[in-house]
């Protein structure tokens, strides 16, 4: 049969070894005892003393007291401080905004003006370009020609062709026609290139 518990022969632990296994068997002197006695005595009066102090100070510094008035007075007057600096910070933000949109506002009407401006250049000019276009067709208009004297102007145009032929000599004068030789023309009327140009 196999034992269960610890063996009991076997020695006792080190951490056991210095184990007090009666704590009767107390061995201090009794004037010691006596003096640990007092020691703790005064220790509990003393305590007992400084519990009662703050109490008493606690009570002193409670919400009723006076101390305490002041400082709610006084936390009020730093919040009312407070939000009459907020209040005058809002107003200051709230000028820079009005000013930030009155410039915001007049750029944009500076910009429309600009623009209306261009438009009515604009307009202008395409007026001015249509005006100058109706005046070359009417122009143009002039030198066409009517349906009652078209008959006229092909009888003028076989009576008197126009040739735009024409020929140079070595010396730069312009013999207009396509059959006119130099001795048909008289020296007196010959032309010259530049004069010929300018025309």
């Amino acid at each position: 049969m196999v034992p269960c518990g610890p063996d009991i022969s076997v020695h006792p632990g080190k951490s056991e070894c210095q184990r007090i296994s009666d704590p009767r068997e107390d061995k201090t002197p009794p004037e010691e005892l006596r003096e640990l006695k007092r020691l703790n005595d005064n220790y509990k009066t003393m305590m007992k003393s400084v519990r009662q102090h703050l109490r008493q100070e606690g009570i002193r510094l409670a919400d009723t007291s006076e101390l305490a008035m002041q400082q709610v007075a006084q936390e009020e007057e730093e919040h009312q401080q407070l939000m009459e600096y907020n209040r005058q910070e809002n107003l200051r933000v709230a000028a820079l905004r009005e000013e930030r949109v009155r410039k915001e506002h007049e750029a944009e009407i500076t910009r429309v003006e600009a623009s209306l401006v261009k438009q009515a250049q604009m307009a202008a000019a395409a007026e001015e370009e249509a005006l100058r276009l109706i005046n070359e067709t009417q122009e143009l208009v002039k030198t066409f020609i009517k349906r009652e004297d078209l008959e006229q102007a092909i009888e003028a145009a076989m009576e008197d062709p126009t040739d735009y032929n024409f020929a140079l000599d070595p010396d730069g004068h312009v013999f207009r026609g396509r059959n006119t030789r130099p001795e048909d023309v008289p020296k007196e009327e010959w032309e010259k290139l530049e004069r010929a140009a300018q025309i």
